[in-house]
């Protein structure tokens, strides 16, 4: 069954906000420090788009998901424009109804004058009259006037490829056919009718004048490069090949092929693609990948499939090659650029031979020329392209001038060159003069006076002439919104202590955050403080108040007062002894970190990960679950190997007990068992388990919920079967609540025969009294109703449940099969409707509703009998 999640503090949360000092307001409780906010915007460049450039280099389109690069923005996604001469950024894939207003959107190309810039979306509310079509909307190409800041429609298009020189004429493409589009009659043309269907039309290439088009389509059942002509609307076919790119005169065209007879006397033993320079008028190609053996023979390893790049008067074409045979005394077998020149034919390696790479994966994909085929921008993690180069293993943007063989290394750390940053540097382009060079960096430490403390890539330009750099993906607007997620997890009694969990580096003042092992999915424990509206980090080390472990910490619970946090944690330096996947807990008052789980024999961790569930209110003991086997003196695995336990832990005594022990032994574990509900006082425990032994004398399926009474010692079996206090009932149990003195146990199970009536057959709302050790049905539930919780309130007169029955109180309406909330009153024996429209009692609201837990605990599903 699958698993539902349940918010697990809203009761508390409600208090909290309906207290007398806070009513009304909304408050951030992930909020960054004072001294952490961020120079860069909140949120990530794309770096799956390219970046592009005016031709000087003033203006620079780019995609971020950044929701503060324009003041007063909303919305995370969408494209920008920024000056760099007025130091200002606009939003390009706008609402119509304000600049501010973020719809989405990508592709983004521009013109040379920084003018125009073309992007496509679904959006439906970009231009007046627009309209989704009563269904999935369809993407369309804009055109965004700089001049005007206003955008136009150009046409249903998926991909905008390029603007001519002039700016006049922009290529696109709508389903696999290309069009193009005169700017200034707002004319599309479609260049090819629907047959033969096209394939693979990007990437595409403008001449300077618009005149000629290229790109590919299946030909044949093989992709060609084909050539359109906008004057004479006829169609070149230049043969099998994809990739292709033009010179300004439509002369040249670079491209790729995996075919073995593009040139006359073809040696190709790379079985795979090389690269290819066509000239329109001799009508003749040449091998570019080439081995210095032979002109027609190809490098003895294929390249990678990239878009090359050509100088724009077509005499240099850059490609990528891990060939070993391209130039004399070549042993490197790591991806490097090199450079073949048309005039002389002769092809020379960019990165001298010595460079190598410790990743084996030393260039990208990404070189370009300037205009003038002077400089070329590429993009590689080798160790050695410039002297004294100090390098850290990431990518990094450099330079390469074609005249003089020099390299230079851009993405330099604020120590200056040769000294790499401290992150990868990727996706580089290069304005047409060859004076700025954009690319994107995930660097914190380019540019020595940038806070940058959001966490993701930023775009950063580069002055060539004087190698200074520039953030451009900078905020407008300061925020105290942290730059990654954050998830509240407990609540104190009070409301003023709030325990969440986050990947932020920067709430707390000074913070210092390196977490290295889980780069991907790291995370912090925080207690916030209402009162001070500040943040303690909980998963600091020790005799520390801003310094993170060095690896994740996470699943905390708090006490009621707020002054104990539990929690999971893969971090080995929190204290002197490493937790070894254990849990730590945080005094508040102190400030210290203790580890909970050691080894029973005194000495060492334990040999398994830990989960905290809950505490009692006096704040002395902590249910738990476990799959060490070392937790307990002469703790006892089963022969199946080991499972998770239930242990509860003493804080006063620093002692733990097996809790989900067999009835033979309290040494003895026994099936996998989940999910502790500890009552307030601390007594009474209830959990799930796939444990058959947990009683004296139990029979039936596993699978079953347990109740624990710490005092005697004594394990009840609260899903039993009817007439049989030993005898399991099994089935699904959906999900359980205790009340706090540990005698009423609300559960929703799939077992339809629990009681002497009769339940229904998707699910069924019981009631469990300890003192009396029977079960009661409250709500049998029948198709095409469910039930997905039950919620048992502290006092043991209400439950709450989620249901998508249709029929739980008179005259119910509301969405058809909308899950909502409802009450149930143990007293009453009445149910109510709590996820109410308005003022309506039986209407429920549309969406989706989710009853909530007290205790701070999230819980999930179980799943039916058998192993999880």
């Amino acid at each position: 069954m699958a698993k539902l999640k349940t918010v697990a503090f809203v009761l508390a949360l409600v208090s909290w906000i309906a207290s007398p000092v806070r009513a009304g307001q909304v408050e951030l409780v992930s909020r960054v420090a004072p001294d952490q906010v961020s120079d860069t915007a909140n949120g990530e460049a794309d770096s799956r788009s390219p970046i592009q450039l005016s031709a000087d280099g003033r203006y620079v389109v780019f995609e971020s998901f950044g929701n503060n690069l324009v003041a007063g923005q909303q919305g995370r996604q969408g494209v920008f424009l920024r000056d760099r001469v007025a130091g200002t950024t606009v939003l390009v894939s706008r609402s119509m109804s304000s600049p501010s207003i973020a719809v989405g959107g990508g592709d983004a190309v521009m013109s040379d004058d920084g003018r125009y810039v073309a992007w496509t979306s679904n959006a439906t509310d970009v231009v007046p009259g627009q309209s989704d079509g009563g269904g999935i909307p369809p993407g369309n190409v804009f055109l965004f006037d700089r001049s005007a800041g206003t955008n136009r429609l150009v046409g249903p298009g998926n991909h905008p490829e390029a603007f001519s020189q002039d700016g006049r004429f922009l290529f696109f493409v709508k389903d696999l056919t290309p069009f193009l589009y005169d700017v200034v009659s707002r004319v599309s043309t479609q260049i090819l009718s629907s047959e033969p269907s096209y394939f693979d039309v990007r990437p595409g290439s403008l001449s300077a004048d618009g005149r000629y088009v290229t790109f590919s389509s299946t030909v044949s059942g093989l992709i060609h490069v084909l050539v359109f002509d906008r004057l004479s609307r006829t169609l070149e076919d230049l043969g099998a090949g994809f990739g292709s790119v033009l010179s300004a005169d439509g002369r040249f065209v670079a491209f790729l092929s995996d075919a073995t007879n593009r040139v006359p006397g073809q040696v190709d033993g790379n079985r795979g693609i090389d690269a290819f320079l066509y000239d329109r008028t001799a009508r003749t190609a040449v091998l570019v990948s080439r081995s210095r053996i032979s002109p027609s023979r190809a490098g003895d390893h294929h390249l990678p499939v990239q878009t090359l790049a050509l100088s724009s008067d077509g005499r240099y074409v850059a490609f990528v090659s891990r060939s070993t045979d391209v130039v004399p005394s070549q042993a490197d077998t790591n991806e490097n650029v090199f450079l073949f020149d048309r005039t002389t034919k002769a092809v020379k390696l960019v990165a001298p031979t010595s460079a190598f790479s410790a990743t084996g994966e030393s260039v990208t994909n990404s070189a370009a020329f300037s205009r003038d085929g002077r400089s070329l921008v590429f993009v590689s993690s080798a160790l050695h392209l410039v002297p004294g180069q100090v390098s850290l293993g990431y990518r990094n943007v450099f330079l390469y001038d074609v005249s003089s063989g020099a390299t230079r290394l851009l993405s330099a750390s604020s120590a200056g060159s040769p000294v790499e940053g401290n992150g990868h540097s990727y996706n580089a382009a290069i304005s047409a003069d060859g004076r700025v060079v954009a690319f994107l960096s995930s660097s914190t430490d380019l540019l020595a006076e940038l806070k940058d403390y959001n966490e993701a890539e930023d775009l950063f330009t580069c002055s060539v002439p004087t190698g200074a750099l520039e953030a451009v993906t900078v905020r407008a607007d300061p925020s105290a919104t942290p730059a990654r997620g954050s998830a509240v997890k407990a609540i104190s009694a009070d409301g003023r202590w709030i325990t969440y969990e986050s990947d932020a580096s920067h709430l707390v003042s000074g913070q210092v955050d390196h977490q290295t092992r889980i780069l991907d999915s790291r995370s912090d424990v925080f207690l916030y403080d209402g009162v001070t509206r500040t943040s303690v980090l909980v998963s600091r080390i020790n005799g520390t108040t801003a310094t993170a472990g060095d690896d994740s910490s996470w699943s905390p619970v708090t006490t009621p007062d707020g002054r104990y946090v539990a929690f999971t944690s893969r971090a080995d330096n929190l204290t002197a002894d490493p937790p070894g996947g254990g849990f730590v807990f945080f005094d508040r008052v102190t400030g210290a970190q203790t580890i909970v789980t050691r080894s029973a024999a005194g000495s060492g961790s334990a040999n398994g990960p830990s989960i905290p569930y809950g505490w009692s209110a006096d704040d002395r003991y902590l249910a738990f679950t476990s799959t060490a086997t070392n937790l307990v003196p002469g703790q006892v695995t089963p022969a199946s190997g080991p499972s998770t336990n239930v242990y509860l832990y003493d804080r006063v005594a620093d002692t733990i007990t097996l809790v989900s022990h067999a009835a033979s032994s309290p040494r003895q574990t026994s099936g996998s068992d989940l999910r502790p509900y500890l009552s307030a006082d601390g007594r009474y425990l209830l959990f799930y388990s796939f444990g058959t032994d947990l009683v004296p004398g139990e029979t039936g399926p596993s699978g079953n919920l347990f109740l624990w009474d710490r005092v005697t010692g004594a394990t009840s079996l609260v899903t039993h079967a009817r007439g049989s206090a030993t005898a399991g009932g099994g089935g699904s149990v959906v999900s359980f609540s205790l009340s706090a003195d540990g005698r009423y146990v609300a559960f929703a199970s799939t077992q339809p025969d629990l009681t002497a009536d009769p339940g229904g057959d998707l699910g069924n709302l019981y009631l469990y009294d300890r003192t009396t050790g029977t079960n009661t049905l409250l709500v049998p539930f029948y198709a095409p109703s469910t039930i997905s919780e039950a919620v048992l309130s502290a006092d043991g007169r209400t439950v709450a449940f989620a249901s998508n029955g249709g029929n739980l109180v008179p005259g119910q309406s509301g969405p058809p099969g909308a899950q909502q909330v409802f009450l149930y009153d143990l007293a009453s024996r009445t149910i109510t409707l709590a996820s109410r429209d308005g003022d309506s009692t039986t209407t429920g609201r549309a969406g989706r509703s989710w009853s909530t837990l007290r205790s701070g605990q999230e819980r999930e599903s179980v799943a039916p009998a058998g192993r999880p």
